[in-house]
């Protein structure tokens, strides 16, 4: 059995080089943005895939292609990046007295939707916002946060919670990936077909497990607890993948098949109900509320 990499032995500087070629797939245009070298960038890369012992990227005529191992380091270094600027932010903060609340939820609404209009709350209101992204339910009954949306309805006496929206979701799959299935592509030959989706031994809710709603077994070639990295599995053309349609439908390079097969989810607020008359943790409850009511239309009607 291979040896799983070191982790402690990486160079976590070398992160921000790996995302900066992920992003960009060019040397040049990475190490525009960063300011250093092409040289700089190219160690740095190999420096890292040292460490992991695995490669990270193939390098092809149009540039940098990545490879299912940075596909899954991707998240991963997305997280240290947040969490270093929000280290160095939150050092700041705390020394103006200024209100936290921690918001837990899954990573495709914070990256899609809660991170860009919690800033926007934070431009009018001073608190330190906290999104705890986590591949679990976060729990508000255990002070874990103080605000909650899952995909099902606490159900702890300790907590209120209210239903946000129902969402759809649907089958995507890469533009070149969709090119070549059969015309027309039938819901019968979906078992014969590769999948991408969740690691089911490591789901936190049953209700992610979206391909038990198929009418036939499926066999999966990529899975992953994290959404982001089955985006882009899906985007390399690796398979199809059952995906919520507010975020495919405006992600590059995806493509829905079989528009009439669709499911069905719900996000749900919830908080103590010791805390929720508390004005802090009000102000920013109400405003998620408002902001779904807003924007219901981008979650369903696909």
């Amino acid at each position: 059995m291979k040896k799983a990499p070191d982790l402690t032995s990486l160079n976590w500087d070398d992160i921000k080089y790996f995302l900066a070629l992920y992003r960009y797939r060019r040397l040049s245009l990475a190490a525009q943005q960063l300011g250093a070298s092409r040289a700089t960038v190219s160690n740095r890369i190999q420096s890292l895939e040292s460490a992991l012992g695995l490669p990270l990227f193939r390098q092809e005529e149009n540039g940098f292609t990545p490879t299912p191992a940075a596909i899954e380091l991707l998240h991963v270094a997305e997280k240290v990046e947040q969490n270093l600027s929000l280290d160095y932010l939150g050092e700041r903060l705390q020394k103006l007295d200024i209100p936290t609340i921690r918001i837990g939820l899954n990573e495709g609404l914070s990256d899609n939707f809660i991170a860009f209009e919690m800033a926007g709350f934070a431009k009018r209101h001073p608190a330190m916002i906290k999104l705890v992204t986590l591949p679990k339910n976060t729990n508000v009954a255990t002070k874990e946060v103080d605000i909650s949306i899952t995909i099902q309805q606490a159900s702890s006496e300790l907590v209120v919670s209210k239903l946000l929206t129902n969402y759809d979701l649907g089958v995507y799959a890469g533009c070149n990936y969709a090119a070549n299935l059969p015309d027309p592509l039938e819901v019968g030959s979906l078992g014969t077909l590769p999948w991408i989706g969740y690691i089911e031994e490591l789901m936190y809710s049953d209700s992610l497990l979206y391909h038990l709603e198929l009418p036939d077994e499926i066999k999966f070639s990529f899975q992953s607890t994290s959404l982001n990295a089955q985006i882009q599995a899906t985007r390399a053309d690796l398979g199809l993948c059952i995906l919520p349609c507010y975020i495919a439908e405006h992600t590059p390079g995806l493509v829905r098949v079989l528009p009439h097969l669709s499911f069905s989810r719900s996000y749900w607020i919830s908080t103590r109900k010791d805390v929720i008359g508390s004005k802090k943790l009000k102000n920013v409850w109400d405003f998620l509320i408002e902001r779904f009511r807003a924007e219901q239309s981008m979650f369903i009607g696909y």
